[in-house]
């Protein structure tokens, strides 16, 4: 009689000890902004606390700072079985806690986007001169 045995391959990263970081955020990408009315609609955005853009090459995100209402609080799912797909789906060797993330910006501020519009295109996005309407500016790479 053979007994076979689920056994953890050690290599791989896991979920143990985590806390839970894929349950206490989400992450949405977004257009690029490229005209007066798109950056102040990302000002509006982060004046909200717990909302924070993320760049990465010609990549924009809002990572959105909200728990999983079925987070416990030992940091465990508490529908596992019946999870969505996108957690079912979910890759931990992508997990940030394995893999951290690399950005050109985190922008949490409306201070934080001035800047970081004003170092990109040499005026912020209330001068006069900045393209509004049908005006735009192409950001590419970064």
């Amino acid at each position: 009689m053979s007994l076979a045995l689920n056994v953890l391959n050690q290599s791989q990263p896991s979920c143990a000890g985590c806390g839970g970081l894929c349950c206490r955020s989400f992450v949405l990408p977004i257009d690029t902004p490229e005209t007066r009315e798109d950056f102040d609609v990302l000002r509006w955005l982060v004046l909200h606390r717990g909302v924070k853009c993320l760049i990465k090459q010609s990549v924009w995100e809002l990572e959105i700072d909200l728990p999983c209402e079925h987070l416990q609080e030992d940091s465990r799912c508490g529908i596992y079985m019946q999870r969505p797909n996108v957690c079912v789906e979910y890759e931990v060797a992508t997990c940030e806690r394995h893999q951290p993330p690399h950005f050109e910006a985190v922008i949490d501020n409306e201070h934080a986007l001035r800047a970081w519009v004003f170092s990109r295109y040499g005026m912020y996005p209330d001068d006069p001169d900045f393209p509004y309407g049908e005006q735009t500016i192409r950001v590419g790479l970064f």
